[in-house]
């Protein structure tokens, strides 16, 4: 079944890539779908990466107290050290 799976899976590659090598619009539509997924991935993770370590900043700054910081204590909480 396993073996079964990756030929389907090469056929269909192999197909879609002699249609693309032959029809110049198929290509172009097909290299903007995979340039958008790109983009939309990155993006997607830039967002999660972010704002996770955002929320961390701000989770252990409201865990000091509201007390004033020294410059070392800002980079520490900004920097992760």
């Amino acid at each position: 079944m396993f073996m079964f799976g990756h030929f389907i899976f090469f056929i269909t590659s192999h197909f879609i890539a002699m249609v693309e090598f032959d029809n110049y619009y198929f290509n172009v539509t097909m290299m903007i779908f995979y340039v958008g997924c790109s983009l939309w991935n990155g993006a997607n993770y830039y967002m999660e990466y972010f704002s996770k370590r955002y929320e961390s900043k701000l989770a252990s700054i409201e865990a000091l107290g509201g007390k004033s910081l020294t410059m070392e204590e800002r980079q520490k909480i900004c920097w992760g050290e």
